[in-house]
Order: C-alpha cells, then structure tokens, then sequence
C-alpha cells in the first residue's frame, strides 16, 4: 500500500504530465472539464499549476526538519 507522500508524488506527476500536454498545440483544446467544472484553457492552466503547488506543499511538510534555538542571555541555561 501506498504512502500519503507516494499518491501526492503520483498526483504530481499525473498533474505535470497533463501541463506538459496542455502545451501542446496539437492536443490543445479551447475547453476542458475537470471535477464537472467547465474551464477555458487559461483557467485550466491555471488549476493545473495550483494543483502542483498544493503537491509541492504537501511533500514538504512531510519533509523532516530542524528548529534551531538559541538561549536567551542572562537566564538560565545560556552558554555563549
């Protein structure tokens, strides 16, 4: 079974393939239908690349991380 940042990669991946599509005089259309939403072809370029932004969003955040925190002078536990 898949993990969560799996499907997302996939959802990405499937996202760009049909941006990459989209550019492409030959298989362009004047309107496309996503989700039932009827959209003209600068709407639908546009959902395409908030699509891929909500997918990079989300693979961050399961990136691991680091908080670096410093002490604050003259309370305790501070080493310069």
């Amino acid at each position: 079974m898949a993990t969560d940042a799996e499907n997302i990669a996939t959802i990405k991946t499937n996202t760009l393939t049909k941006l990459a599509a989209l550019s492409d005089p030959a298989t362009a259309y004047i309107t496309y239908v996503e989700n039932g939403k009827k959209m003209n072809w600068v709407e639908y370029q546009k959902f395409l690349q908030e699509q891929v932004a909500w997918c990079d969003q989300q693979l961050a955040a399961t990136e691991p991380f680091e908080i670096i925190t410093y002490g604050v002078p003259g309370r305790p536990g501070y080493y310069p």
